[in-house]
């Protein structure tokens, strides 16, 4: 249970940690959007929703535990 409590507060700092780099993201496209590859605009736009799932998928697995 222990190992579950810290890696449940991992994640919420790991959450936290995209805001600033959406917004740095988000000001390069802005000014720079010449620069990006498509690749990395694909992973840009998807980073929040692929995060999103691992967490849904962590909860689940957690439940069956």
């Amino acid at each position: 249970m222990f190992s579950l409590e810290e890696i449940r507060k991992k994640q919420s700092d790991i959450s936290l940690q995209f805001k600033p780099i959406n917004e740095m993201y988000n000001l390069v496209e802005i000014y720079f959007s010449d620069s990006m590859d498509k690749e990395e605009i694909y992973q840009k736009e998807n980073m929040n929703k692929i995060w999103d799932q691992l967490v849904v998928k962590s909860i689940t697995v957690r439940n069956e535990l």
